[in-house]
């Protein structure tokens, strides 16, 4: 398509055109500033910084940032990771900071089009390299683009910045309903176990106390790691973010290829997986397998397929508890490892954790109510997913592709 055969309102531009790469670097331990932001800290297709840490925490060469630029994570760009600066900080190396370059694109619309599909489709296709695919600024700039003209972008603005005001007042719903959730979780699952025993509450009166492994029928199934794909396959292998604090999400499916599916470790819809290495404050987590796809998959050797025996505990209660903060608090005690960055559990503790176990009904009871508060933040969270399509959907005309 040439600029000729454009609707009126677009313009075609080089990604360098409209946006300046800003490369200043320095040492964590030679800046006066106080805050420090990695990838980590950047929630996927979310454009507000919700968490950051200290410089102090981090060594190596980092990124300067001014308040109002733009950090984009430039390692493994499928997270779409991109969001605006609130205050000066710094940030990872393994992202771009960048501001708007004054002529076709308004400072305010910059991050909004980074959002798009098609900005970010294209960001995946440019990136270099198997294990952590990077994009480099020199191919970035020259990728051509179509964008509204500014004379659009005045009128779309206030568009996004509304659908931007709703997307925060869903969002402090949804903090306020994982806070409800926990505090529902810490009056049901209360300090049991405390390895101080002065600081024990007592079980409440019909509960037993039974080690992990007097509830499963087997040991933990320890899982397979083969070597991910990219062509299309028809077998996969689940990767460490399907695990969350909120449970499984069927949002980490890696191919592999036909010869190293293993039927034994195929997944069924409610398999209970734990993570038995990951970071230090992800270790231990747990979910109930599920995909609306029906994909072949196998789960990796980071995390255990458990056998619960269900005449003695219910699966699902026993995934909330595990999710419950004390007993995430035990599962992180008990990981170990020399590493600061992954810790491990191995199956001799796993299985000794103790489980507080209520009558039959009064685990249901539970199981209900914390359905009931996943239900509401479920229906948040897709109302969030809405706005954020229907903000792609004000920049995108239908047929109008990148080039």
């Amino acid at each position: 398509m040439t600029a000729q055969q454009l609707p009126e309102g677009w313009q075609i531009v080089k990604f360098g055109e409209i946006a300046n790469q800003i490369s200043k670097r320095v040492e964590p331990s030679g800046t006066e500033l106080d805050i420090y932001v990695g990838l980590e800290h950047l929630d996927p297709d979310s454009l507000k910084i919700k968490r950051y840490g200290v410089p102090s925490d981090v060594a190596g060469q980092k990124l300067l940032v001014k308040k109002g630029q733009i950090i984009f994570g430039k390692r493994r760009a499928y997270q779409r990771k991109v969001a605006v600066a609130d205050w000066d900080c710094i940030c990872s190396a393994h992202a771009m900071v960048l501001e708007a370059k004054p002529g076709k694109i308004i400072p305010d619309f910059l991050p909004f089009f980074m959002q798009t599909s098609e900005f970010m489709k294209r960001a995946v296709e440019i990136s270099e390299g198997s294990l952590s695919p990077t994009i480099k600024w020199g191919k970035l700039s020259t990728q051509i683009f179509t964008i509204p003209t500014i004379e659009r972008q005045e009128k779309l603005i206030p568009l996004l910045l509304s659908t931007m005001k709703q997307e925060k007042l869903l969002a402090s719903t949804f903090d306020i309903s994982i806070r409800l959730l926990r505090s529902f979780k810490l009056t049901k699952f209360k300090n049991f176990f405390d390895v101080e025993k002065q600081r024990r509450v007592n079980l409440p009166d019909g509960w037993k106390a039974l080690k992990l492994a007097e509830l499963i029928r087997s040991a933990p199934e320890s899982g397979l790691s083969p070597n991910p794909v990219d062509n299309n396959v028809d077998q996969f292998v689940l990767n460490l973010n399907c695990l969350t604090r909120d449970g499984f999400c069927p949002n980490g499916f890696k191919g592999i290829k036909p010869v190293d599916f293993s039927d034994e470790l195929k997944l069924a819809d409610g398999d209970l997986l734990v993570s038995r290495s990951n970071t230090p404050d992800l270790v231990g987590l747990a979910g109930l397998y599920f995909d609306l796809q029906g994909r072949k998959a196998i789960f990796p050797d980071t995390m255990w397929r458990i056998d619960v025996n269900e005449k003695k505990i219910s699966k699902e209660y026993l995934l909330n508890y595990l999710l419950s903060p004390y007993a995430r608090r035990e599962l992180q005690r008990i990981a170990a490892g020399t590493s600061g960055s992954m810790k491990k559990i191995n199956k001799s503790s796993f299985c000794k954790i103790p489980v507080p176990v209520p009558p039959a009904e009064e685990q249901a009871a539970i199981n209900e109510t914390i359905g009931d508060f996943s239900a509401v933040i479920e229906i948040i969270s897709k109302k969030i997913l809405e706005i954020r399509a229907l903000r792609n959907s004000l920049i995108k005309t239908p047929g109008l592709e990148g080039f």
